[in-house]
């Protein structure tokens, strides 16, 4: 289900519901795209959060895995 707040965003573009419903929704080959991308492009998802995103990754994983 999509975030109330997100959807609010959304429909004040005022753009047609088939142009919008893509948008709302993951498809999984997407995903998997974006992930060969990064490794591909950037030697994995570890490698993309630090050096592109400049993410402290030790940080997320002690506050998200712990």
């Amino acid at each position: 289900m999509a975030d109330p707040q997100v959807l609010a965003q959304v429909f004040k573009v005022e753009l047609p519901p088939q142009l919008i419903a893509p948008l709302m929704t993951v498809e999984a080959a997407y995903l998997d795209a974006a992930l060969a991308v990064i490794d591909e492009e950037y030697g994995g998802m570890e490698r993309y959060l630090r050096q592109v995103l400049e993410i402290d990754v030790e940080r997320v994983r002690n506050n998200y895995l712990v």
